[in-house]
């Protein structure tokens, strides 16, 4: 079956991943939740921008009430952050090649790798203790 935006036929440009493991322990010490990814969503660190990786810090924008990266310095409610983006996700739409919303699920609560995270801050740490456990076990 053909799903729309997906699996177009032709010639793309090759497509690398990366395993990025950031939870750890039995399946079900996270909680995971859908969400709508807001097209202003980048992901800074990696090449495209576009493709948001697995472990990066999402923060909900107050307006539209959908989620982007994780940013401190902005004003706009990213700036708090929310959760994890538990699998990556492509903004672009394949049809048109820009970008639009795209639903993903977020890690809000868990066993957590820290060092496995995109855009995690000390103030991340903070913000999220309450909801994860950290490898690292700083207190």
């Amino acid at each position: 079956m053909l799903v729309p935006g997906q699996n177009l036929p032709g010639i793309d440009a090759a497509l690398e991943t990366v395993e990025n493991e950031f939870t750890y322990g039995p399946n079900g010490l996270w909680t995971l939740m859908g969400v709508v990814l807001d097209t202003t969503a980048v992901d800074s660190g990696n090449s495209p921008t576009t493709q948001l990786r697995k472990g990066l810090m999402l923060g909900k924008i107050t307006a539209t009430s959908l989620y982007a990266d994780y940013d401190p310095t902005a004003t706009d409610g990213t700036e708090e952050p929310i959760g994890i983006l538990a699998d990556g996700v492509n903004m672009l739409d394949m049809r048109t090649g820009s970008v639009r919303q795209k639903t993903g699920q977020m890690v809000y609560a868990g066993h957590i790798k820290s060092g496995s995270l995109y855009n995690f801050d000390e103030y991340a740490r903070v913000r999220l203790g309450n909801r994860f456990i950290w490898d690292d076990l700083r207190f």
